[in-house]
């Protein structure tokens, strides 16, 4: 008779044991959070907008450890692989171009490159260009075989991706230091004239209004002979020799 007792006292602690373990695992199957996931399939090394995500409940048991929850967190980084329709979207498997993991590489559209121009405070507006500012890239040459001295606009709108320091690395705008270059997005085509044009003479930056409908503003250039203008020939003499 105690045996029987003891029997079903312990029965019925292994039922409620068992009932308790599959509460446990089954209880969190309900709970669902929100996922960031592929809108469509994106392709490896693209940076991703926000109309190429989603966000949808999912059930907290087949959320990955690395995903993400905003999308926030996911628009404006690179894809480092091909992220397919659906899947949810990892840390993993995004690469912040301002990062150190992400670097220049990551910055620049396919059809521009990476160059870098000086930035002295004496020819960069004193100091105020900001990464992400659009900047105007002035050249002067002082009169030589390659013709007489000329000033003349040779880009216009042209997009900052960062400003360096003296040794090289990424400008601190807390420091006291000004910057030394600055690291414009050019195309190959660009960045021929950019180096013939430092090599040639002296480049200035003038920052320019956000507006992508500004055009180019480039022109013919100034030089001694159309400084100043139109003069009549009655003033010329208060201009000197």
């Amino acid at each position: 008779m105690w045996v029987s007792r003891r029997y079903l006292i312990l029965s019925a602690v292994v039922g409620i044991a068992v009932a308790l373990v599959c509460y446990l695992y089954l209880a969190p199957s309900g709970v669902e959070v929100p996922v960031v996931l592929a809108a469509d399939d994106i392709p490896s090394h693209v940076r991703i907008h926000k109309d190429m995500v989603r966000v949808e409940q999912v059930p907290a048991s087949a959320v990955h450890p690395l995903s993400m929850g905003e999308v926030t967190s996911v628009v404006g980084k690179y894809a480092r692989r091909e992220i397919l329709s659906g899947e949810q979207v990892l840390s993993a498997t995004l690469v912040d171009a301002g990062g150190q993991a992400g670097g220049l590489a990551w910055q620049v559209d396919a059809d521009y490159r990476a160059m870098s121009v000086p930035a002295a405070p004496s020819s960069a507006v004193g100091g105020a260009v900001r990464p992400g500012n659009l900047v105007d890239v002035v050249h002067y040459r002082e009169s030589s075989v390659h013709g007489p001295a000329v000033g003349r606009i040779l880009m216009s709108a042209v997009q900052v991706l960062q400003l360096r320091d003296g040794l090289g690395g990424i400008w601190d705008p807390e420091s006291r230091e000004a910057p030394s270059t600055a690291v414009l997005a050019v195309t190959p085509r660009e960045a021929e004239s950019l180096a013939y044009a430092m090599a040639t003479g002296e480049i200035f930056l003038t920052v320019s209004p956000h507006n992508p409908e500004a055009g180019d503003v480039s022109g013919s250039g100034v030089g001694g002979s159309n400084l100043f203008g139109d003069i009549p020939d009655s003033q010329e003499g208060d201009f000197g020799e």
